[in-house]
């Protein structure tokens, strides 16, 4: 974090208040303390969630609608894959399709064992829990959730340890749903090999939809436009990580569709002759490649003096990527931000993304700016502190 402030004239830190001046831009402290909107355990899918119907399709068969009584044998389903490939934003979008058929969808982040002690407790406070006099420990809850009478389905998030951390979590009783999305395949012992599925990229045809949804060209298709959203896709190996970010590169105005893939060659070279990019996968190199492709770009705007107001709202993108890249990379409440903004100009992070500069790296969810993946999350902090 070396870098991160060594433009300002005057950095103060008091009771965990942060002060920071570097030129035009001031970061002041906190207003006092009002309520902040409630956190929901569960995101919201993305609006820009494309294709994949065969992943849902499999699902859905497999959950298939019981009697609603809370039936039995459980059902264990596993989605796994790469990082990037699109298994949260799977889970996500199923659960909200069929969310009909049961009583209660809950979520859980599984990252680590603290992630799922949080989300478990994070459910004793919804309406039910409470009229049933939950207690806000994972036991109660995990208790509260085996006796229920109605169907219910349980998504852990993020799996990627080892089966027993997730095993330990699972309700007694052999009742209910469980969906893993997790990097790792051994998860599969939780299910079995037959309910399971790997993911590998979005077939090409998702993929350029997903491209030019993403770059607002959907209404502007010709046949010269088709091809270059066929050639791109194909280069980023149709991870959806990339081609989203990829598109709001676009989307932006910091290139056209036609010039990316120049753009993404040269800044994927310069990237892969760095000594830490060495022994990258290729999906690594390829979410890399985009993410610096867009951090250079804003850069470039930042230092531009003769396009003021672009380059401030530059500098304030900046600034803001190098923060949230040390936050948890889900529920970022934008609330942190137009507090610390609101003795400043602009109050409205919404209105310094209008200046051209949405980076490809964050998505404003509703309340929430929430970092779209740890792997993505990982180079912003080298990017922000190198």
């Amino acid at each position: 974090m070396a870098n991160f402030f060594q433009d300002a004239s005057h950095v103060s830190v008091k009771n965990s208040a942060l002060t920071a001046v570097a030129g035009n831009l001031i970061v002041y402290p906190p207003p006092p303390q009002r309520e902040s909107p409630k956190l929901v355990s569960r995101p919201c899918s993305s609006a820009l969630f494309t294709g994949q119907q065969v992943y849902l399709d499999k699902l859905k068969q497999y959950f298939i609608t019981r009697d609603g009584k809370g039936g039995t044998p459980r059902r264990s389903y596993l989605i796994y894959g790469l990082g990037g490939m699109g298994k949260t934003q799977i889970a996500l979008k199923f659960s909200e399709d069929v969310s009909s058929q049961y009583g209660h969808v809950f979520w859980v982040d599984a990252t680590n064992e603290d992630t799922i002690s949080v989300s478990l407790k994070g459910i004793s406070s919804i309406p039910d829990a409470k009229k049933a006099d939950v207690e806000g420990t994972p036991e109660a809850v995990l208790y509260w959730i085996a006796s229920l009478s109605k169907e219910w389905l349980l998504i852990f998030d993020n799996a990627d340890g080892e089966p027993a951390m997730v095993e330990k979590y699972l309700p007694s009783n052999n009742t209910g749903d469980i969906l893993i999305t997790s990097r790792n395949p051994n998860m599969r012992s939780l299910s079995s090999n037959k309910h399971s599925i790997e993911l590998n990229g979005m077939n090409m045809e998702d993929a350029i939809a997903l491209l030019l949804k993403r770059s607002n060209l959907e209404e502007e298709m010709t046949e010269s436009i088709q091809k270059a959203a066929e050639e791109i896709v194909t280069t980023l190996f149709c991870l959806p990580l990339a081609v989203d970010q990829a598109g709001a590169f676009i989307t932006s105005g910091l290139c056209s569709i036609y010039e990316f893939l120049k753009l993404y060659s040269e800044k994927r070279k310069e990237l892969m002759d760095h000594p830490s990019f060495r022994g990258a996968s290729k999906y690594e190199q390829t979410v890399y490649g985009t993410l610096e492709l867009s951090y250079e770009k804003i850069k470039s705007k930042a230092a531009d003096e003769s396009k003021l107001r672009d380059a401030e709202a530059a500098q304030t993108a900046i600034l803001i990527h190098q923060i949230m890249a040390f936050f948890y990379h889900e529920n970022i409440m934008e609330d942190i931000f137009s507090r610390a903004t609101e003795r400043y100009i602009v109050t409205d992070l919404r209105e310094k993304a209008s200046a051209g500069l949405p980076l490809a790296v964050l998505l404003l969810n509703g309340k929430d700016l929430h970092i779209t993946n740890d792997l993505v999350q990982n180079p912003v902090v080298d990017l922000g502190t190198g």
